[in-house]
């Protein structure tokens, strides 16, 4: 296990160590002094990031895409960062990433594929499944599946019970200059499915743990779309691996002024075991 601690200061344990790798760099100005275009650090871009890992192949996601690709370490490149102390290396990944920052992991597992399944609030009228016995205030749940099918018969559904009020009340911040609307939720039990054409469920995670949503990582994603005006977390798009998936969830968290807390997490679900795989967040400035 490797135990890392969010930008949000959040503890989580992963199963395979993790980071977010940036392309290091400055911004030229143009002739109105204005920033102009993103000049790479020698040694950096074109493929090759700046990672504060220690192995010698990872693979490499991009925040904007659905890209997954490979990479290799860079002998002889150690070094570290202004802003950050940990010791960091250059790796060289195959094209598919797209700008300055990509999640990587230590992992050599074999992407039998990748694709969006398109994600939808559930219109059924009825819970998959029981509340729990400890009812609490505003308790409702929620579901997402997705549009498409993940197998043959089969599409995939995330699905909890949910306590608080939502939607949540805006309320003026001064920090921001306007009403921000910023619910405070305990994510009580929770599951993720499949649903066969006859609305019956293969469970591949089962959790009744109640996690607050200010304590939370992957689990914001369970919550509907317009919980918070700071966040968007969402399960995003599936990798097959054998035997089974990583499910993907974006990550991001605006802060005022500066940019945006962004990164991802990846849930490995399997017909017989679960597991969080691995995840990290870095700010990413405007």
């Amino acid at each position: 296990m490797h135990r890392q601690v969010t930008s949000s200061g959040v503890d989580v344990d992963f199963q395979v160590e993790s980071a977010i790798g940036t392309i290091p760099g400055h911004w030229g100005l143009n002739g109105k002094g204005f920033r102009d275009q993103f000049l790479p650090d020698p040694g950096f871009g074109s493929g090759v990031y700046s990672v504060p890992l220690d192995v010698p192949v990872t693979l490499a996601f991009d925040l904007d895409s659905v890209n997954c690709v490979p990479c290799a370490l860079v002998v002889g490149r150690e070094h570290q960062s202004e802003s950050d102390s940990r010791r960091r290396n250059a790796y060289k990944c195959l094209p598919g990433l797209h700008g300055g920052q990509a999640f990587f992991m230590a992992s050599a597992e074999s992407v039998l594929g990748a694709e969006d399944p398109v994600w939808v609030e559930s219109k059924k009228s009825s819970p998959r499944f029981p509340a729990p016995g400890t009812r609490g205030k505003g308790l409702f749940f929620h579901e997402w599946i997705t549009a498409r099918e993940v197998s043959p018969g089969k599409r995939l559904a995330c699905g909890a019970w949910i306590e608080g009020v939502y939607p949540p009340k805006g309320e003026y911040s001064e920090e921001y200059g306007d009403t921000i609307a910023a619910g405070s939720y305990v994510i009580r039990d929770r599951a993720i499915y499949l649903v066969r054409s006859g609305n019956e469920l293969e469970y591949l995670l089962q959790d009744a743990r109640p996690v607050e949503s200010g304590r939370s990582t992957f689990e914001l994603a369970f919550l509907p779309p317009h919980y918070s005006d700071l966040e968007n977390v969402g399960f995003s798009y599936i990798y097959r691996v054998p035997e089974g998936y990583w499910l993907r969830v974006n990550f991001s968290r605006s802060i005022e002024g500066a940019g945006a807390d962004e990164g991802m997490f990846l849930l490995e679900l399997k017909k017989d075991s679960h597991r969080l795989v691995a995840g990290d967040t870095a700010i990413r400035m405007y």
